[in-house]
């Protein structure tokens, strides 16, 4: 779907159906803390490879479902709201009747890869993945309808059509909640709390980019934090170490076999393919003796071709041993 600027604009301004998920902590790909660095302009969501050959598969997928269910389907550029705040930009809509105007039901046109089909049920029941589920429940209040179909294409190969009933205690009670998220962390500027995604060291580096005074002490807050941390490492290496032990004998079973499986798990090791390495240190100094640079030359060059690396914070836990 193509917006233009000043839609782009308003959708900084408010939380859209398939954000909501990500504010509720019901996104597998995003958390709260993804969606509050968005709006507050301290990140860009760059699209990637699987959100390209989703918008590329949409006007196929959409054709697929108006051959199942015998209607048409109408592609929607508006931009739907609840309040100032909640919206939605459906991928398609159904009309009423004759009336262009007024929505009938709504479509979300989804693809997903072999590996998460399992997280689909069966066709034509509400069983879809959660944060999904979040976006139609946003999509019915939006445009108040009382039904939403999902549209998904699994595996490249298995087309599903999924069903999904307005449940007006549920769309409020969603509502509600995002309308807090948006009051308390970009209306009133609060952190979202700190959690373990990739965003949230992110924010922390850019937030704290360069360390100017001593050592702290810590508080007995921090010391428990601290102690926690000991544990957990400690878990984790006992845990690594059974890891590898376990997959040493698993390898030792394989054996010169390709792997080996059971009921519902197969383990493979299996050789890569050769390939080679250059040294390219080793090449550039075999090029300057050919040529014969002089020390003066061989600097300039290496400088050319040398950029500068911004330093980075480097987290470190170390423990005194007793």
């Amino acid at each position: 779907m193509t917006f233009t600027r000043e839609q782009l604009e308003k959708r900084k301004a408010g939380i859209g159906a398939s954000e909501a998920a990500a504010v509720l902590g019901l996104n597998p790909y995003a958390s709260p803390i993804d969606l509050w660095m968005v709006k507050k302009g301290l990140k860009v969501v760059e699209e990637n490879q699987a959100m390209r050959l989703g918008t590329r598969l949409e006007p196929i997928i959409a054709t697929m479902y108006e051959e199942s269910v015998g209607k048409t389907l109408y592609k929607c550029d508006t931009l739907f709201y609840k309040n100032p705040i909640i919206y939605a930009t459906p991928d398609r809509l159904m009309m009423q009747g004759h009336d262009l105007e007024i929505p009938e039901m709504g479509l979300e046109i989804k693809t997903a890869n072999a590996r998460m089909i399992e997280n689909w049920g069966e066709e034509g029941t509400d069983e879809i993945p959660q944060h999904y589920l979040i976006q139609c429940v946003v999509c019915m209040a939006v445009t108040d309808v009382p039904r939403w179909d999902v549209a998904v294409l699994l595996g490249g190969q298995d087309f599903r059509i999924y069903n999904i009933q307005r449940d007006i205690d549920l769309e409020n009670s969603i509502i509600e909640r995002l309308l807090e998220w948006w009051d308390k962390y970009i209306v009133h500027n609060q952190e979202p709390e700190i959690d373990s995604s990739v965003s949230c060291a992110e924010y922390l580096a850019k937030k704290y980019p360069k360390n100017f005074t001593p050592l702290k002490e810590a508080t007995p807050e921090v010391e428990t934090l601290l102690q926690q941390l000991s544990e957990v490492r400690y878990s984790l290496k006992s845990f690594k170490e059974q890891e590898e032990a376990i997959k040493n004998i698993l390898k030792n079973s394989i054996g010169e076999a390709d792997g080996i499986q059971g009921g519902n798990w197969k383990a493979t090791w299996k050789k890569t393919k050769d390939g080679k390495e250059i040294n390219w240190e080793s090449l550039a100094g075999r090029l300057f003796e050919i040529v014969k640079l002089t020390s003066k030359e061989e600097k300039l060059l290496i400088d050319i071709f040398t950029k500068p690396v911004t330093g980075v914070r480097k987290f470190l836990f170390t423990q005194k041993k007793n």
